[in-house]
């Protein structure tokens, strides 16, 4: 028992505390603060990464400049030494509200400015003019802007420069030689088509990744103070892995799985579950732990959960198949209190390969299971139902944790090997016909 005033351990259940005297509550609380601590953190992080996302989708969706009068598009080109005809009336559509044009004869590149009364109409205009300027012979290079408000497309060959620029009810078309390339993206600035990012979303970026990284070690720092280690290991790469797998494992030899591509992605997942586990948590917060481990794992830390050593010849997927417990007190000691799982149960030992392959299987076939129904969602092709059932069972077989509690059933684990092997083959053929 443990006093939560001095932090004392005794043996015995007492009223009172052997050591402080204080009256001690003999209900087994657990802590609330840690859920309370991990849950504003996490509030704290979801509004940090959610600001940016919106000020980028909000400067995407309404970037737009200032509206770019005639008067100002006639005095920035003549500063060019081109001449502007207006044939707004010429061109005999009401739906035009102005038209210029540079004088061919005093202009050696094209320039167009028109504005019309509809938006769509200006925008079907902007189009065309996209087309137009994409049919550049030969070689070219080209860049593209598409927002709402704005819109900007420029393309390049070795002897011309066009470019179709869209804000508003504005559209503006540029032409020349390769030459006067500068001098029209100069113009280009001058009349506002310049785009400016607004960076300031930045400083919500960097102070989730402070809160994150701060969070995240203080964490491990805690967890490796739990399992009786020095919590300055979490800050050393690569000996905190292999001495994580040795805590949660058993092993040391298991962290040259991570150096394996694709496998290393599959392991995380069983040393993640293994976390919950040597800290006694149920099936159902290991598997939050795999999803949700920026929560679970500071929750690990802060509560008052106790660690239970592996024995060093148990398999990946067994609770315990130690006889003792070690449990580490505040103090750094080393308790031991008997298992009563290994008294009662033995555990068939998997090989680590053997696991990493079931997980992979696992994996595999739910991602097959959602590529057929997303097939039969998005187009409409409805053979792929059957397989994806077929995967999705085959995803639950192989499933290690659903493994383990189907071990009782003698029968079905006797043709479990003949069962995956037949569904194999079955969607062997199905893909076949398909």
């Amino acid at each position: 028992m443990k006093c939560r005033y001095c932090k004392k351990n005794f043996e015995q259940i007492e009223q009172y505390c052997p050591n402080c005297g204080r009256e001690l509550n003999l209900e087994n609380k657990k802590k609330i603060w840690p859920y309370f601590l991990v849950l504003s953190i996490t509030i704290i992080e979801i509004i940090l990464i959610f600001m940016p996302i919106k000020h980028i989708i909000n400067f995407f969706s309404n970037y737009e400049i200032e509206d770019i009068r005639e008067t100002k598009f006639i005095e920035e080109v003549k500063k060019l030494g081109c001449n502007v005809v207006d044939i707004t009336e010429s061109n005999n559509n009401s739906n035009v509200l102005a038209y210029y044009i540079t004088d061919s004869n005093t202009c050696p590149y094209l320039i167009s400015y028109t504005k019309f009364k509809d938006s769509k109409l200006q925008n079907n205009f902007y189009n065309q003019l996209v087309k137009e300027a994409e049919n550049i012979n030969g070689y070219k290079s080209y860049s593209s802007v598409n927002f709402n408000n704005y819109k900007e497309y420029n393309s390049t060959n070795q002897n011309e420069y066009r470019a179709a620029l869209y804000s508003g009810k504005i559209t503006i078309y540029m032409q020349g030689d390769i030459t006067s390339k500068a001098l029209l993206t100069n113009l280009k600035k001058e009349l506002g088509f310049d785009l400016k990012m607004d960076w300031s979303f930045l400083s919500y970026i960097v102070a989730y990744i402070i809160i994150v990284n701060v969070m995240i070690i203080i964490s491990w720092w805690l967890i490796n103070r739990k399992m009786g280690r020095q919590g300055w290991i979490c800050l050393i790469p690569i000996y905190n892995i292999i001495c994580l797998c040795e805590d949660v494992l058993g092993k040391k030899s298991y962290a040259w799985l991570f150096l394996i591509p694709y496998v290393n992605f599959v392991f995380i997942v069983i040393l993640l579950v293994h976390i919950a586990k040597v800290f006694g948590k149920d099936d159902g917060y290991q598997i939050l732990t795999v999803f949700f481990s920026s929560i679970t794992i500071p929750l690990i830390a802060f509560d008052d959960s106790t660690y239970t050593r592996p024995n060093k010849d148990s398999n990946l997927m067994s609770n315990n198949t130690s006889n003792t417990n070690y449990i580490i007190t505040d103090d750094n000691h080393i308790e031991t209190k008997p298992n009563p799982i290994s008294e009662t149960k033995e555990l068939k030992k998997d090989n680590v390969l053997l696991i990493t392959f079931k997980w992979m299987l696992t994996f595999g076939a739910l991602f097959m299971t959602l590529g057929s129904y997303l097939l039969v969602v998005e187009d409409k092709e409805y053979e792929y139902i059957i397989p994806g059932i077929i995967f999705l069972i085959l995803a639950i077989m192989a499933c290690p944790l659903v493994t383990e509690h189907t071990k009782k059933f003698k029968t079905y684990s006797k043709y479990k090997n003949l069962i995956v092997f037949i569904i194999i083959v079955i969607l062997l053929f199905i893909f076949s016909v398909l």
